[in-house]
């Protein structure tokens, strides 16, 4: 669930709270507003916390693991971001089918291509298996 605009705005500030594990929710607005920077933080923190009650689990560092957060936060934001109602041609915004007709294609596209790259390279590793079991046969 994104924040309100009005509390991240506050929390940079100093009018608000911030975010905390309970409330938890994200700018899809700025990446790098003070509110973002902090469940960044948050987050590293919890994961550092936790895996370091498992001796077996390797450490990171905390930019490390911020680093992978942001970019989880990015994935987010652009499927978020995407997922909501557009303008039209004719000057309109979408009906909530539209949108979801919209998404639900564009999915299925992103879904074809990775079929297709799949195949491409199941090809590529069949032909370069006969190439090489061809070379060695002579």
């Amino acid at each position: 669930m994104p924040v309100e605009q009005e509390d991240a705005e506050a929390y940079a500030e100093g009018l608000h709270n911030g975010p905390t594990l309970d409330d938890l929710r994200l700018d899809f607005k700025d990446k790098n507003s003070p509110w973002s920077q902090t469940v960044i933080e948050l987050l590293t923190q919890t994961f550092q916390e936790t895996v370091a009650a498992f001796e077996d689990l390797p450490s990171r560092n905390d930019s490390y693991v911020a680093d992978l957060f942001k970019e989880r936060m990015r994935h987010i934001t652009a499927a978020w971001n995407g997922a909501m109602a557009k303008e039209t041609a004719e000057g309109r915004m979408e009906s909530p089918r539209e949108t979801e007709d919209r998404v639900v294609s564009k999915i299925d596209d992103m879904r074809a291509r990775c079929r297709q790259t799949s195949r491409l390279h199941r090809v590529s590793a069949i032909k370069h298996e006969l190439h090489t079991h061809n070379q060695s046969s002579m």
